[in-house]
């Protein structure tokens, strides 16, 4: 009986190589799902994922987070792990990330802490309750696990952020925002369950002009009533930015996130996982 999907978005060649490359171990009770976005032209599936323990579902499209609802339409497990192409989970770490979630039924949405030498990220040493996360903490997808029958069927990844969109990143942020909105119970635990060589989104490109407008958009839909405050400050901060282009730059281009966020309206019911 499989307990627990460990779900792999990859796009084109060089992501369902990745994903091969990575060794994903053989584990009692457990399943890969890979949703493979191929846009454009044919690649042959690498023989290391021809196994009964891996599900692959190729789609035409491009967007990560399309990757990702692709993903979840595919769970049907109990539990689910997300991942990523570049990041890999022991066996233990695997089973400890079941035995977590059979041990707190209370909880629908668990963060643990993932091991990022290139990109090392600051973790609370306690746990807490994600309506009210630790000073500075941020949401990596390849951190989530979840309950299935909690999520699956209410909540979805909103499409118009991630990579492959204006908005190039913030889908899992805004994903974990919503499910806690639908009800859901989470909470960050102070376990590692993977780890991760290469740097992530905010990395590449958090000094794009796409990424602060990213920030604008999810600001406006966390925090309606107060990012215009949020903005003032996280402007001040940004003048010590080691390759700042400048506070005015910056607020504009915010701005330019929340005109967008509200032109198209993308966090309208209807439209919420539509695509610009």
């Amino acid at each position: 009986m499989v307990k627990l999907q460990i779900l792999i978005p990859a796009f084109g060649k060089e992501g369902i190589e990745a994903v091969a490359a990575a060794g994903r171990p053989r584990i009692e009770g457990v399943e890969y799902l890979i949703s493979w976005q191929m846009p454009e032209g044919d690649c042959t599936l690498p023989e290391a994922l021809r196994r009964d323990d891996v599900q692959v579902r190729v789609i035409r499209s491009r967007g990560v987070a399309k990757n990702r609802n692709s993903l979840l339409s595919m769970a049907s497990a109990p539990f689910c792990l997300w991942s990523d192409d570049d990041v890999t989970n022991t066996p233990e770490q695997v089973r400890l990330v079941m035995e977590t979630l059979e041990s707190r039924p209370e909880l629908d949405l668990i963060l643990f802490r993932l091991d990022q030498p290139k990109v090392p990220k600051r973790y609370a040493t306690h746990e807490f309750d994600l309506r009210s996360p630790a000073k500075g903490h941020y949401v990596i997808t390849p951190e989530l696990a979840m309950r299935t029958s909690a999520v699956k069927g209410r909540v979805r990844f909103n499409e118009n952020f991630g990579v492959g969109t204006p908005l190039v990143a913030g889908e899992e942020e805004l994903f974990v925002f919503d499910c806690l909105r639908a009800g859901c119970r989470g909470a960050y635990v102070p376990l590692e369950i993977g780890s991760r060589m290469a740097d992530t989104t905010s990395v590449r490109r958090g000094n794009s002009d796409g990424f602060i407008r990213m920030k604008g958009a999810l600001m406006l839909r966390m925090h309606p009533l107060t990012w215009p405050a949020r903005m003032a400050v996280h402007t001040l901060r940004y003048r010590r930015h080691p390759q700042s282009r400048g506070m005015l730059w910056f607020a504009s281009r915010w701005m330019q996130g929340v005109a967008l966020a509200i032109r198209k309206g993308i966090f309208r019911k209807k439209n919420y996982v539509g695509s610009l």
